[in-house]
């Protein structure tokens, strides 16, 4: 009874869209359109006549696997995403990346990065294409783990020698974040049908990840040659270049509000001495020493800079005088107990001579100032011995 049946009208979009490309066609060719264009719809009769009820059960099913699938495939994503934001090194990324390999069939993944600096040691910022040099970072074994690996190699070889000697076909993906090129993803794997949506996201939540990590680590770097670059290499001290840059901030502190602080120019007096009688060991090791007498009186209130062979200075951090005092008193009583402690062939002998900041002048003066009562201490020192 054909009034009790339900239809569907599959409507032919495809062919639609073809004739309509081929009326504009006809038409901007000076041809006439036709005024109605049928085309054949099927009619697909439905649950009530029983004859399509088996195939509707199989589309459902279909309907319903594929959207609890993309169900997992979002939390999938969520999960990981979570997972990356606590990460701040290669090491961490990697090590969450391996923990969602479970959810894809592979049997190796060569993690391949590109160089972060060129032939002539100049870094490569936001490489928009692979580099000439890559790096393999990773490699990650299907429930064997990961290790990480630092193996430079020409882009040309794909992979360094051994390992593609050891696999027989590779897939490969590229890594990018937004139009930041990272590398590319080498994977040694039976087949690629089964990656689906889940490797999809495993390589873009990695991909955005790492884009971060490897800013962050350069920053890290950055900030240690900065480090690096104002500590004095013997003493550990802050050198000439850190000096300059404190001036200099205080300088621009200067202009929003009031300071006061004191400058203790020294010299380590008998360095010479002890080089010719003792050799240049020994007069680093009394530079060293000079160096931790100041480090230790000057504590929280003093900063302290190696700005010449035999020189340094000291920052107070205040206007207190007797801050000043204690730091100076401080030196005094740290050359004197390693006078009498170290059993040193030698003694450490210091002149110093300090100058407060005063509002309205140049720092360049106050430091002048320092240096000048500095060298009438050492000229009194010499005065008395004599």
């Amino acid at each position: 009874d054909k009034k009790n049946i339900f239809f569907s009208i599959i409507v032919p979009c495809y062919e639609i869209g073809r004739e309509a490309v081929r009326l504009i066609d006809k038409i901007k060719r000076g041809g006439k359109s036709d005024q109605m264009v049928r085309l054949p719809a099927n009619l697909v009769p439905r649950m009530s006549c029983g004859c399509k009820v088996k195939e509707q059960g199989h589309w459902a099913e279909l309907l319903y696997t594929e959207r609890r699938y993309l169900s997992e495939v979002i939390m999938f994503n969520s999960f990981m995403n979570a997972d990356y934001e606590n990460c701040d090194n290669s090491e961490e990324l990697f090590s969450v990346a391996y923990q969602y390999t479970s959810h894809f069939d592979f049997d190796t993944a060569y993690i391949c990065l590109c160089e972060t600096t060129d032939e002539n040691g100049e870094r490569i910022l936001d490489a928009q294409t692979y580099t000439d040099r890559m790096v393999l970072r990773a490699i990650m074994k299907k429930n064997e783990g990961f290790e990480l690996y630092n193996e430079h190699f020409s882009r040309r070889d794909l992979l360094p020698e051994k390992y593609r000697k050891e696999e027989k076909a590779l897939y490969f993906f590229p890594m990018h974040h937004k139009n930041h090129c990272l590398g590319y993803l080498a994977l040694s794997a039976k087949s690629v049908s089964g990656l689906k949506d889940f490797f999809g996201c495993w390589v873009s939540e990695m991909c955005s990840c790492l884009d971060k990590v490897l800013l962050y680590e350069e920053n890290q770097s950055l900030q240690e040659f900065r480090k690096l670059s104002t500590i004095d290499d013997l003493t550990g001290l802050y050198n000439r270049r850190k000096l300059e840059q404190e001036l200099s901030k205080k300088q621009v502190t200067l202009k929003a509000r009031s300071i006061e602080f004191y400058i203790i120019s020294l010299d380590m007096d008998g360095l010479k001495t002890i080089n010719d009688t003792y050799g240049h060991l020994e007069g680093d090791a009394a530079l060293i020493a000079f160096g931790n007498v100041l480090k230790e009186a000057a504590g929280e209130f003093g900063a302290c800079f190696r700005v010449g062979g035999d020189e340094f200075t000291v920052l107070v951090s205040t206007g207190d005088k007797d801050e000043l005092d204690k730091v100076m008193q401080g030196i005094r009583t740290g050359i004197d107990t390693f006078n009498q402690t170290s059993e040193k062939p030698y003694e450490l002998a210091g002149s110093m001579g300090y100058a407060l900041f005063k509002k309205g002048e140049e720092i360049s003066n106050c430091l002048r100032r320092a240096d000048i009562n500095m060298y009438a201490d050492k000229m009194a020192r010499k005065r008395g011995r004599d």
